[in-house]
């Protein structure tokens, strides 16, 4: 390789894993919210705060011009406050791991284009596979800000699905302004669902359902209102009660934790008894979702491991590779009913140290070894019996 591929290996080597590192817990505690850390910088906290102050004094007037009542309208300070803070963690997430997505891309620009060099294949797909992994890096840790901040993340949503109902923003040239509208309030009741189960985790399990059971009544009442805006013969009142139903959630999700005293998620009196195809539907299977994304996790680590091995570098990531490929191919293999290793367990290596549920289970009592010990054990009671009668 190149000066400047080197370069460009070594520094991407030397920011993805202590990046990595540094979030990591943050990502298994539900816990990555860089806004409320960056907003407490006196330098970076105003970035984006004009905006989000623009933004929530629109929304507010709009709201108040479509004949929202106060009651069901959220706090200007509080909405500016939120929409900053998610704001801003999801702009500092993307600059943070930003980096190195665009390193390789513009390594392998330079060394062929600036300095007039052809690179190697095995080269160029190695750093074209270290840009992928660096951008699904990228999306991992902004799906780990939205489920963090999950407050955020549907006040948020609420803003954007508002703002496309009251002030036609953010609608892309080539979607209708229905489409647009169905769109972002889709997003709404998806971010919605995520806030319910992150506030509920930690409560007892009547209080998650009762919370679920709340969050699909409210997303029913939104869906009915959104399909009842393409057929209304009155545009406004359909209009009026969708917005009034959408400010009043995102007049939860801007309250501050320390408030948080129940689990409604929205005014209870402005939700109806709306069944909508919704309710009777069948659940929805993922599992081949899941499999498609395991086999190809696959195949990207197995071509990864191609890529090393070609260019000699194979031993120093094995260990990481097959850590990371074992999950994705354990969960095809199950599929399909291929068989698989599994981690050993007590049970399986004869412990001593087992627990009796583990020594007691069918697996322990059919185990070879188990076969093994049992006509050594007879021979040996035999003998104790035997001995015992002589000495009587």
């Amino acid at each position: 390789m190149t000066t400047t591929l080197s370069t460009a290996y070594e520094l991407w080597f030397l920011w993805s894993p202590l990046t990595i590192m540094t979030v990591y817990g943050g990502w298994v505690a539900r816990s990555r919210i860089p806004g409320s850390f960056l907003g407490r910088i006196p330098g970076v906290r105003r970035l984006g705060r004009r905006s989000a102050t623009e933004r929530g004094r629109a929304l507010l007037k709009a709201l108040k011009e479509a004949g929202v009542p106060a009651n069901d309208r959220p706090d200007e300070t509080r909405l500016v406050e939120r929409l900053h803070r998610f704001t801003l963690g999801i702009r500092a997430s993307r600059a943070f791991f930003g980096a190195p997505v665009v390193l390789p891309v513009a390594a392998l620009f330079c060394a062929s284009v600036v300095d007039d060099r052809r690179t190697p294949l095995p080269v160029a797909g190695l750093f074209l596979g270290l840009t992928v992994f660096s951008a699904c890096i990228l999306a991992i840790d902004e799906r780990s800000v939205r489920r963090s901040d999950a407050a955020g993340a549907a006040a948020y949503r609420a803003v954007e699905a508002l703002e496309g109902l009251l002030l036609g923003r953010g609608r892309p040239s080539q979607q209708s302004a229905l489409e647009s509208t169905g769109i972002r309030f889709d997003h709404l009741c998806h971010a919605l669902k995520g806030q319910a189960r992150h506030e509920s985790r930690k409560t007892t399990l009547r209080s998650q359902r009762d919370a679920a059971q709340l969050t699909e009544l409210l997303l029913r009442n939104i869906r009915h209102h959104n399909h009842a805006l393409a057929f209304a013969t009155d545009r406004q009142d359909t209009i009026r009660e969708l917005a009034r139903l959408t400010s009043s959630a995102l007049q939860y999700s801007c309250r501050p934790r320390a408030e948080l005293a129940n689990l409604n998620f929205v005014d209870p009196q402005l939700l109806g008894s709306f069944g909508g195809p919704e309710a009777d539907a069948e659940p929805t299977d993922k599992r081949a979702t899941h499999i498609a994304v395991s086999l190809l996790v696959a195949a990207a680590l197995s071509g990864l491991a191609i890529l090393l091995g070609r260019l000699g570098a194979l031993g120093e990531f094995a260990p990481v590779i097959l850590l990371l490929l074992y999950p994705h191919a354990h969960q095809a293999a199950e599929r399909f009913g291929i068989p698989f290793p599994t981690w050993p367990t007590s049970a399986t290596t004869g412990d001593e140290t087992a627990g009796p549920e583990l020594v007691n289970s069918p697996s322990a009592r059919t185990s070879p070894r188990s076969r093994t010990l049992r006509p050594t054990i007879r021979a040996r009671s035999a003998r104790r019996r035997r001995s015992g009668h002589d000495a009587r």
